[in-house]
């Protein structure tokens, strides 16, 4: 067990700035063409040698329509003039080889100056039936999902249906917390991988770009993590003068570290797909297999159906929590406003009902500085250092409610006290006199458990520019000193209602 003193960021800006959408490689179980305005192929994977018995070099320059199938023509050209409908939506087409006709899907992402196709071959037929049981099983999924109650019976039952459903050996549900690392909130598996249900993984496990790139894709998915990466001919992009972007692509290849990540838990084929809530990045849907796992189109667009039907749900449950919390809010907004506005003065107003106040904030000591006036009540620092906390404020804060759970991240000192204030709600309710209230909530230390050391989670090499990441994901757990428990979304609202009642206050007193 590692003790520290308070909540580390974890995120990693070496990892967040490598330019993962111009790698220039994409994974091997599909193939990828770039075609002009003109329907000319300027740029392909190296594998369409592989897959259709011709060379890059072949068919580079000519037109995309020389190695489709006639009948299929006219509905492409069809596909391509209505771009906003048919954007990322799968089609299939027949493309002649050398010897005999193969059948791909293909998905047309639009560019300004050129068309970009990924196409992966069908080796089976894919039968009306097939589709039919796809929709019947999702139905039956939302249908389980939506008799849930609360986030953890649903997050539970969302992995456990997911994972009957795709056949994945372990699925989870990945929470990000508001300095992105990852918590697995529910998880669902068949013994044969480690489990990691209830432990967080820091930042940098998925770092600022990729992050940014799940609003780009619908799932990233990786069959088979030991795949060779095929290269893009010719390596630039003709029209761009530069490498092609492929943020958009599913293809995409994967950079090292991740596999080496990967091959350290001993997964071999992964997939996974973003849970979106109000436009924000709630978490992922993570799934890993034992050995690479061919996932069909229909199970892929099932995770993007499922995956929208969990980001509403959740987004449901957040608005419930939010409504219950602005009543809250609103219930604790009243009360103050009633008991500052009995009081004679504003000093009298505020400690003769401290106990009530300490109660609403969820507070053990509270304080009020104005001019050279001190009061206080509960367990609060001396009143020196309530001074010299008030001077810190007024030099290098500029809120006029400023809220922390760990005061020693901002001042050293404060370790002095941080029995009784490591957390800090303080409102500034005037400049001259300088006036200040400060609510105080004792440290509460507690233990972190984390999927592996964090501080390991990056290792450079001698010449720091090879990296690695931590080769393991055991239980590893963490002593969080400094800290209190954090301040309410809501509580801060609250303290903006209150400085503004403070202010009002001050203002009828002064004309008394």
């Amino acid at each position: 067990m590692n003790t520290y003193s308070t909540t580390k960021n974890y995120d990693s800006e070496f990892c967040g700035s490598i330019p993962l959408n111009f790698i220039n490689l994409i994974q091997p179980h599909g193939m990828m063409m770039v075609v002009n305005k003109e329907m000319e192929i300027i740029q392909l994977s190296e594998n369409v040698e592989q897959l259709l018995g011709i060379s890059p070099e072949q068919i580079v320059g000519k037109k995309f329509n020389s190695i489709l199938k006639e009948e299929d023509l006219e509905g492409f050209e069809q596909k391509i003039q209505r771009r906003k409908t048919y954007d990322n939506v799968p089609h299939v087409l027949h493309l002649k080889g050398t010897e005999e006709t193969l059948r791909f899907t293909v998905v047309i992402h639009f560019h300004e100056q050129y068309f970009l196709l990924e196409l992966e071959p069908l080796k089976e037929v894919t039968s009306d039936i097939t589709f039919i049981s796809a929709y019947q099983d999702i139905k039956n999924i939302i249908a389980i999902l939506q008799q849930s109650k609360g986030l953890k019976e649903f997050g539970k039952l969302a992995a456990e249906e997911i994972r009957s459903y795709s056949g994945f050996d372990r699925v989870m549900i990945y929470k990000f917390d508001e300095q992105w690392n990852g918590s697995v909130i529910a998880e669902a598996q068949d013994g044969s991988l480690e489990s990691y249900l209830d432990l967080k993984f820091p930042a940098s496990d998925i770092p600022k770009q990729a992050r940014q790139l799940y609003f780009k894709t619908p799932y990233r998915i990786i069959p088979d993590v030991n795949f060779t990466p095929v290269k893009l001919y010719p390596i630039v992009n003709s029209i761009t003068k530069g490498f092609t972007d492929i943020s958009d692509c599913t293809l995409r290849s994967v950079p090292p570290v991740h596999i080496e990540y990967l091959n350290n838990m001993k997964v071999h084929a992964s997939m996974s797909t973003p849970i979106i809530v109000d436009g924000k990045l709630w978490g992922l849907i993570s799934c890993h297999h034992n050995t690479p796992k061919h996932v069909p189109f229909e199970t892929r667009y099932a995770f993007e159906v499922l995956s929208g039907l969990i980001s509403s749900q959740l987004a449901s449950h957040e608005r419930e929590e939010r409504l219950l919390h602005m009543s809250k809010r609103r219930e604790l907004e009243l009360d103050l406003i009633d008991l500052v506005h009995k009081g004679k003065e504003l000093n009298s107003s505020i400690f003769t009902n401290s106990d009530t106040i300490l109660d609403l904030f969820g507070a053990g000591g509270i304080a009020m500085v104005l001019g050279n006036d001190y009061h206080h009540r509960g367990e609060v620092p001396s009143e020196k250092q309530t001074q010299e906390l008030v001077k810190w404020l007024r030099i290098f804060n500029k809120d006029k409610v400023f809220a922390t759970r760990s005061l020693v991240a901002h001042l050293k000192v404060a370790e002095a006290y941080k029995n009784i204030g490591s957390g800090l709600l303080a409102i500034q309710f005037s400049h001259s006199p300088l006036g200040f209230l400060l609510l105080f909530r004792p440290e509460i230390v507690h233990t972190v458990k984390w999927g592996g050391n964090p501080n390991d989670a990056i290792n450079f090499e001698d010449d720091k520019q090879k990296y690695h990441p931590r080769n393991s994901f055991k239980q590893w757990q963490e002593k969080v000193e400094f800290t209190s428990m954090p301040w309410e979304e809501e509580l801060i609202g609250v303290s903006k209602t209150l400085r503004t009642v403070m202010l009002e206050k001050m203002l009828i007193d002064l004309q008394e």
